[in-house]
């Protein structure tokens, strides 16, 4: 493990984290007076012909919104993809193509602009209850695509059924002494962008479905591959998706309560026409914004916990604990880990326990 290349990696990205959470913040404050959003909300007034409270105009006023932010974030973005680059190998990420760049901003801008439209309808059809449409109607679409996936995966995911009928056998009788008599097991072709040795539980509910992807099958051992599967079913026992899934709920309802009591309170304040003025955009995102700094680490934290749960699972279930520890190391070597993180960077950034952590906990678990 070359530590010092993955500490150099890690302090890099969390330079550029911090860099763009600054500028983001500062643009909400430039706009959030009313000064610039008024403006811009009146020029696309005058622009489009329509109401300050359309939600047409919200749409524009958004896209706009997220133009901007792209200019801005664009030093960082050149930063990052220099830095992916050099560490392409460990991280074993594929470049991403200027075609790659414009279809993603072409999804963020469709995704903007369908919540957009949701919010400021919802708020024409209800001023006090529209927090509620759109957490609710935000819940059921996850709900929708959720399920989806887990009925017919290869329509969200690159993937196929496992061909590997020696393997296949042995991951099914795995899930057999789980308890989980339905398994299905993916071949999964990841997309660009993302690290390539891993796998993913799916779904929720009787049938499990984990997805395993094509560098993770063709490098790793099949004892390798069993303690990276137990692990996955342990996510699945304990229902940690489903669970998962009940947090994100509530913190939907949260959000959308915060944003209301703010668009409240600041509306006049800010000289807004109304709650559902165009121009009250940057306000929702200050107060997305504020729920997600304030429950984060919260979530982080919980998330940490989960695995370590499904860590000791996996070493039950396989015997395995020497065969775990490798494993997890092989896989922080090629994913290029922090090692040695700070108390605080773990707090702040680590949805999982450092290696070590994890090795120490679950070997403790089987003694």
């Amino acid at each position: 493990m070359n530590e010092d290349k993955a500490t150099r990696y890690h302090r890099a990205q969390r330079t550029t984290f911090w860099i763009a959470l600054v500028l983001g913040v500062v643009a909400l404050i430039l706009l959030l007076p009313g000064g610039g959003a008024v403006a811009l909300r009146q020029w696309l007034v005058a622009a489009t012909g329509l109401a300050a409270t359309s939600p047409l105009v919200a749409v524009l006023f958004a896209l706009c919104l997220l133009a901007a932010f792209e200019v801005i974030d664009l030093p960082m973005t050149i930063y990052r993809t220099r830095l992916q680059r050099r560490y392409e190998a460990a991280l074993e990420r594929p470049r991403t193509t200027p075609i790659d760049r414009l279809k993603s901003a072409a999804v963020n801008a469709a995704m903007v602009g369908a919540a957009t439209f949701a919010i400021y309808l919802a708020m024409a059809l209800s001023s006090r209850w529209w927090w509620v449409i759109v957490a609710s109607l935000g819940v059921g679409v996850r709900a929708v695509f959720g399920r989806g996936a887990n009925i017919y995966p290869p329509a969200f995911f690159k993937c196929r059924m496992l061909r590997r009928s020696t393997l296949r056998d042995r991951l099914e009788a795995l899930g057999a002494r789980a308890g989980i008599h339905t398994l299905d097991i993916y071949e999964w072709t990841p997309d660009a962008g993302t690290v390539q040795t891993n796998a993913r539980l799916i779904g929720a509910g009787d049938r499990c479905r984990i997805l395993l992807s094509k560098n993770l099958l063709a490098d790793f051992s099949p004892d390798e591959v069993e303690v990276i599967v137990a692990h996955e079913l342990g996510h699945h026992v304990h229902r940690d998706i489903r669970n998962g899934h009940r947090l994100r709920t509530v913190l939907a309802f949260v959000t959308g309560g915060v944003a209301m009591v703010a668009l409240a309170v600041m509306w006049r304040p800010l000289g807004l026409l109304a709650p559902n003025d165009a121009a009250g955009w940057p306000l929702l995102l200050a107060a997305a914004a504020l729920v997600t700094i304030v429950t984060e680490p919260l979530l982080k934290g919980l998330s940490r916990r989960t695995e370590f749960r499904a860590d000791r699972f996996a070493v039950t279930l396989t015997g395995r604990s020497d065969v775990f520890a490798s494993t997890l190391r092989r896989l922080a070597d090629r994913r290029l880990a922090d090692m040695r993180p700070s108390l605080a960077t773990i707090w702040l950034f680590h949805s999982h326990p450092t290696v070590e952590q994890r090795i120490r906990a679950a070997s403790a678990s089987v003694r």
